[in-house]
Order: structure tokens, then C-alpha cells, then sequence
């Protein structure tokens, strides 16, 4: 299949295609801050912007990439002065593409950022180009696998909470502080140092019954997430029906109730597979604080603060951010 040009020219356009001297990664003499190339099966490289301007909305669109992705098996790179990104379905990807993609983003000399797409795209950030290339490599293995499209999670000891120049470690001294009861002293200083901003508070409706959601912090991951429409709607509703609302499992929202029903906080560490609307799933990792406390009035309650994270100890496809892992290292 021949989209547009191949590397290293387009004679069609007439447009005058070099090599750079140090990373000899192709060059071009146009003003364009970024090179988008379609890789296919036979090694070839296909210029996105010598199509025509309708051709060219077609293949950025979501449809578009996931044709190519799947019914073609290419391999997108894009080229910026500073980086590069390869992006690829791991179990679609033909494997002419991804020798000649590998072995570019390997000589290039760049930080190379990586979408894989397994169950949910996953994007990698790497500074060392031969890391990138590796971990490439190592995701050959997985064409034939099928992935676990469910939340997974690694249980951290709480004392990494307790850093005391972190969100976590001051949230978890003022509840002790106040007793492990919210008051309204403790409220207006959660106000004030900015932490209510972060968080999400949920209150028991009866002894053993649903957890309402009573307040969404604007800068809460789920907020950030969902949106601001989304994080209105849902205060005051039920937790486990919103879950379930959102696409996910019932038993997704488990953690919570076993944590409220212990009395202890728990800390984790999570990659899951998320989606807001239409939008393909991506695996979103993150870091979570679920710690239960008491109001006033004696009913029960739960506060979680959470971050958004690329350091989680959750191996996906057999590594983690630093690089491949522990075989014997499992997510539960």
C-alpha cells in the first residue's frame, strides 16, 4: 500500500528530502515543526502531509488511525526537533514496520515518547532511545497475547503516604490531628492549605448502605478525568451506581467498601483502563489514598486523594517505568 511519498523523497511533490549528519534521521528543507510518517508492512515510509488537505482530516481522525492501525499494521512516527513518537497496535502491528520504525527511533538521538496500544493505549516516556527500542522489542511477545482489560492494582505499604512534604502525609496527620472526625474546623483548614481542592468525600447513606458521593474537588483526578459537567452531576448520587455509569466493573469499587468497613487507610497503586465518551480505552496510572473517618453526627465516611502518576509499582507488559521487572512481581 502506498499513501503517499516514500522515504527518503517524494517525487510526486517534488519536495527535497535529506539526511541529517548526526542522527541521519531524514530531514526536511519545508518549515514544518513536525514529520508524521505511516510505516507499512514493507519497511516503506508514507508522508501524512503529502495528501491532499481532505485526505489528510480522514487519516487524523480516530477512524482513520484505527484502520491503519489495525487493517494495515503501520506504525505512526512523528518527528519533532526535540523528540520523537512511535505509536503502534502491539497485535497489529506487521513486523516490517516495526523493524524499520525500531531501528530509526534507535540511531536518532532523541527522547522518544512510545503509544502502544494493548487493551488501551499506553504512552511511555523514554530519555535513552536504546531503552525505547528495547521495550519495543520486548512488546513483539505480546501479539499473541490478550490483554486484561481491568483495573490493576499493587497495595503500597501506608507509610509511603506519610511524607510530610506531600498531599498524603499532611491529609492523614490533621485526621489523626482531629480524631478521625471531619469538622467543620478541620474542613475550613483543608480550605485553606488547598487540600479540598484535591479531594473526594463520601458519606455512608446508612450503616452498611451506599457510599454517597458529597463533594468533587475541581482538582480531584476524577474531576480532571470526567470533567466538570461530569464531577456536578454526580455529587450526591450513589458511588457504586456511578461507577457502573462510568464502564466500570461493580468490584471496581470494592477497595472502597472494604476500607470503610476495616477502619484502616490503604494506599495503592493503580493502572486501569479508562474512557471518556467514545474515545478509545487508554491505561491511566495512578496513585490513591482511601482513608475512612467518622462525621459528627457519627456516620461513617471516606475521603480519597489521588495523582496522576507514571511511577507505579503495576508492571504493564512485563515492565515498569525504570524497565523490564521482576518476573515474580504480580498485580492484585
Amino acid at each position: 500500500m502506498r499513501i503517499g511519498g516514500n522515504n527518503p523523497y517524494d517525487p510526486g511533490r517534488g519536495v527535497i528530502l535529506g539526511s541529517s549528519a548526526r542522527s541521519k534521521r531524514v530531514a526536511t528543507t519545508s518549515k514544518r515543526d513536525l514529520l508524521t510518517w505511516w510505516i507499512d508492512d514493507l519497511g516503506r515510509w508514507n508522508r501524512i502531509d503529502g495528501l491532499c488537505r481532505s485526505e489528510d482530516r480522514i487519516l487524523d481522525s480516530s477512524l482513520g488511525g484505527q484502520m491503519m492501525y489495525r487493517f494495515y499494521g503501520m506504525v505512526r512516527l512523528e518527528e519533532a526537533p526535540h523528540r520523537l513518537a512511535c505509536h503502534w497496535d502491539v497485535k497489529h502491528a506487521y513486523a516490517g514496520a516495526l523493524d524499520v520504525a525500531g531501528s530509526y527511533l534507535r540511531q536518532a538521538g532523541l527522547p522518544v515518547k512510545l503509544h502502544l496500544y494493548f487493551g488501551g493505549w499506553q504512552e511511555e516516556l523514554y530519555a535513552d532511545p536504546e531503552l525505547a527500542y528495547q521495550r519495543l522489542e520486548s512488546c513483539r511477545a505480546y501479539a499473541q497475547a490478550e490483554p486484561f482489560t481491568r483495573p490493576l492494582v499493587v497495595r503500597r505499604p501506608l507509610i509511603e503516604a506519610r511524607d510530610a512534604r506531600r498531599p498524603y502525609g499532611k491529609l492523614l496527620r490533621a485526621l489523626e490531628a482531629s480524631g478521625g472526625i471531619v469538622t467543620p474546623q478541620l474542613l475550613h483548614s483543608f480550605r485553606c492549605n488547598g487540600l479540598l481542592r484535591r479531594l473526594v468525600l463520601f458519606e455512608e447513606s446508612r450503616l452498611g448502605g451506599s457510599l454517597l458521593i458529597r463533594h468533587i474537588g475541581p482538582h480531584s483526578t476524577l474531576a480532571r478525568f470526567y470533567g466538570a459537567h461530569w464531577a456536578k452531576d454526580a455529587r450526591n448520587r450513589c458511588f457504586e451506581q456511578e461507577v457502573s455509569a462510568l464502564g466500570h466493573r461493580p468490584s471496581d469499587a470494592a477497595a472502597y467498601r472494604t476500607t470503610l468497613e476495616s477502619g484502616e487507610a490503604r494506599f495503592d497503586h493503580i493502572r486501569a483502563p479508562l474512557a471518556r465518551g467514545a474515545e478509545e480505552l487508554r491505561w491511566i496510572s495512578y496513585k490513591r489514598l482511601l482513608v475512612p473517618h467518622l462525621f459528627p453526627n457519627g456516620k461513617r465516611g471516606l475521603m480519597l486523594l489521588s495523582d496522576f502518576s507514571r511511577s507505579v509499582a503495576v508492571p504493564f507488559m512485563g515492565w515498569l517505568p525504570e524497565g523490564p521487572t521482576n518476573r515474580d512481581l504480580r498485580a492484585a
